[in-house]
């Protein structure tokens, strides 16, 4: 448990779940909001200015406004498909004679039997992929959550972040 954070080892699974969707609600709403004053800011500042946030008389943060890049650079965000399109409009001084795999050497099926004739080992390029963790997938309910901030008081749920003395 983070420090700071209230106990919670008690709650059943609809707690849980409850509390979760509460959570993403408001860091949507958080998301909603700090977009439109990153907007705001950066019309205010200049390029480069760096300004102290204040909460209560604390600094709490600090934001930059970055210089950027000019525009018009040229970026190869695929170079297969730069060097196909370099062969194929007479360029092919420019373009490397690769050795690529063939679609049948990309095949689980074929992999694995190269990685047995060869003992286990791995060919270059290749490496086992570890899959992927079991992951929480939230669909907020867009009509409640704009519901939910537009009420004086807030939910009970949603005051779970202001318990334990307001510590988060």
């Amino acid at each position: 448990m983070m420090a700071g954070l209230m106990n919670v080892d008690g709650l059943s699974l609809t707690e849980r779940l409850n509390r979760k969707a509460a959570f993403r609600m408001v860091k949507n709403r958080a998301a909603e909001l700090e977009k439109l004053e990153d907007e705001a800011l950066i019309d205010l500042m200049d390029a480069g200015e760096s300004r102290n946030a204040m909460i209560d008389g604390r600094v709490v943060a600090r934001i930059e406004k970055t210089k950027g890049s000019a525009g018009n650079r040229f970026k190869i965000k695929d170079p297969l498909a730069y060097g196909a399109w370099l062969h194929a409009n007479g360029y092919d001084d420019n373009v490397y004679a690769a050795p690529l795999p063939t679609d049948v050497a990309k095949t689980k099926s074929f992999i694995e039997r190269v990685v047995s004739e060869h003992e286990g080992e791995l060919p270059d390029g290749v490496e086992v992929d570890g899959g992927r963790p079991a992951a929480l997938k939230i669909t907020v309910n867009k009509d409640e959550q704009r519901g939910m901030f537009e009420r004086t008081q807030l939910p009970p749920a949603m005051n779970l972040m202001l318990e334990n003395g307001g510590v988060l």
